[in-house]
């Protein structure tokens, strides 16, 4: 309260009166004479320094002209000012005001100089290496051709070419936009629990063995094992793609492998956005965390995986997905997820009507089992078949580990295969430990969260009408959420 009584008080006062200075006697001619005095002395005072200066400040106009180009030097010139004072009349008063215009200080000029010897350097490196810098500005153009689907910068990799030239040339692919390197595995690090992963090298497949193959007797569900990384979505979704080969090829080309024009590169075509889309990479393989074949000699899938992960920006994007989002790549089909633990289990009759229909299925277990009856938590399976024999509905998966099974009823262990040989005869039942398994259907439910299905794009059968949408896609919308009915299939 004592203080703002105090400037209160003090406020009110009336402001002292300034007593005159001997300026305030003189006429304004006057005064800017006297200022004018004043500056002469000052430069006769100082007249080296003022030198020093102008020298400076024409050196760094010069060096901003020659960075900015003949519009801004032009533009300088009409506005070059004084280095000393700006002059400018006021129509008003008809008097002129003089403004002292300020002076940078030294340290910038040392940075200017600085700019421009190292662009001097720059120019000269140039100079020096001009044929050099051609010839690698050529090699990256002829890798980066023009086609019909291009990537960020307007340009993409033609397969065709780049395996004619490093044939031509005895050399092997290096991927300049996938390196062979750590951040295409994880592009903010390694994180410290995946530490494994510093220690892993690059191979390519003649590296791993004599004589590698791009296919060995054709495609099979059993040509892909999950290894590393958390992508089990991935490897499902694959398997379940390799039992239709006229799908799996549309993905996959078959104008390549290790004899024939080997130039260490292959390419992969991906559905996205209404067409397909061409992928390039080399055959360098991580030796850990790449998925693999039950053939060891056989390397489509590993290379499949690795076109995938470049598709999506690094290895790292390929970990923690669900089937169907690969299956639309594929494909380019519709696909819709069944929730069981929301809803009631679908009836039998609906699934192998899907089945029948050719349609890509999987189921995923809960994220908080651990390991039941053999079954592991949060982890994709793929269906490969759906069968009713003998009034029972029945159901085989298979694990994208290429191991682990179920340990229940109809599982390999189950004396049922053993006392009915004309059920196992009928169901081609092998008590392999490859990851596949029967299962009853009524107990899908009561161990899977969610049924996936895909429906593949078949242009020869039906006809598409395509309608795009300008826009983007929001969470929790109606239109997010939507999933085929049971009516649907």
């Amino acid at each position: 309260m004592s203080d703002s009584n105090n400037l209160e008080s003090e406020s009110d006062q009336p402001p002292a009166k300034k007593a005159k200075s001997p300026d305030d006697t003189l006429s304004s001619h006057q005064v800017y004479n006297k200022k004018k005095e004043r500056q002469k002395r000052y430069r006769e005072q100082n007249r080296d320094k003022l030198k020093q200066r102008e020298a400076e400040r024409r050196e760094r106009i010069q060096y901003s002209q020659s960075i900015a180009g003949p519009s801004t030097s032009s533009n300088t010139n009409r506005i070059e000012l004084h280095n000393e004072e700006i002059i400018t009349a006021q129509s008003s008063s008809g008097l002129e005001k003089i403004q002292s215009s300020s002076i940078q200080r030294n340290d910038q000029g040392n940075e200017l100089n600085a700019l421009q010897k190292k662009r001097e350097r720059q120019q000269r490196y140039r100079e020096r290496n001009r044929d050099k810098l051609k010839q690698r500005e050529a090699e990256r153009r002829r890798c980066l051709q023009s086609a019909d689907i291009k990537d960020g910068d307007g340009k993409v990799q033609d397969f065709y070419q780049i395996r004619r030239e490093l044939c031509s040339k005895g050399k092997l692919f290096e991927d300049p936009q996938f390196p062979a390197v750590s951040a295409s595995l994880f592009p903010k690090g390694i994180p410290k629990e995946r530490f494994m992963f510093n220690y892993l090298k690059w191979v390519r497949p003649k590296e791993i063995t004599a004589e590698p193959k791009f296919f060995v007797d054709g495609v099979s569900r059993f040509d892909i094992e999950q290894q590393g990384l958390g992508n089990c979505w991935l490897i499902a979704a694959i398997s379940r793609l390799a039992m239709d080969p006229s799908l799996l090829f549309q993905v996959v080309p078959q104008d390549q492998n290790f004899n024939e024009n080997y130039a260490g590169i292959f390419h992969f075509r991906f559905w996205r956005y209404g067409k397909w889309v061409e992928v390039v990479v080399d055959d360098r393989l991580p030796c850990y965390g790449t998925a693999r074949s039950s053939e060891r000699t056989e390397f489509w899938s590993a290379l499949l995986v690795k076109a995938y992960a470049k598709f999506y920006g690094s290895w790292e994007a390929t970990e923690d997905g669900q089937s169907t989002e690969a299956w639309q790549d594929f494909t380019g089909g519709l696909t819709s997820i069944y929730d069981l633990d929301v809803a009631q289990s679908i009836p039998f009759e609906v699934l192998l009507e899907a089945w029948e229909k050719k349609l890509l299925m999987g189921c995923g277990t809960p994220k908080i089992m651990k390991k039941l009856d053999g079954l592991y938590g949060d982890h994709a399976y793929c269906i490969t078949e759906v069968r009713k024999y003998k009034g029972k509905n029945m159901v085989r998966l298979r694990n994208p580990w290429g191991m682990m099974e179920w340990q229940g009823q109809l599982g390999d262990a189950d004396p049922l295969w053993k006392t009915d040989s004309k059920m196992a005869e009928a169901l081609n039942f092998k008590p392999d430990a490859d990851g596949e398994f029967w299962m009853p259907y009524e107990l899908v439910s009561d161990y899977f969260t969610e049924l996936e299905f895909c429906e593949p794009l078949d242009t020869s059968t039906r006809k598409l009408e395509v309608t795009t949408f300008e826009g983007e896609w929001q969470y929790n919308t109606t239109v997010s959420k939507g999933h085929l009915t049971l009516h649907y299939f």
